[in-house]
């Protein structure tokens, strides 16, 4: 199945994006994802987001909207992929 994986650096928010939501369409298919950090007592949550596409063989868009207010928006990014976001 296909998968991309999204990693944020912020230059106006923090670094690691922690609190940006990320939505994802895909063939009229909407996820969304935010960055966290901890999960619960002594444990730390992966930074890099990762969506599963399925059979899918194309993303329509990806909206970064950060904690600053900037919103990004990326178009037809490429699949099966680590896609790394700066903050604009």
């Amino acid at each position: 199945n296909n998968w991309i994986t999204i990693k944020l650096v912020g230059t106006k928010s923090n670094r690691d994006g922690i609190g940006t939501k990320i939505a994802l369409t895909s063939e009229g298919i909407r996820q969304i994802r935010e960055v966290a950090s901890g999960g619960s007592y002594l444990s730390q949550n992966s930074l890099w987001q990762t969506f599963g596409l399925g059979s899918a063989e194309r993303i329509d868009k990806i909206e970064v909207f950060w904690p600053s207010g900037v919103t990004q928006e990326i178009l037809d990014p490429k699949i099966n992929t680590i896609l790394v976001i700066e903050e604009l």
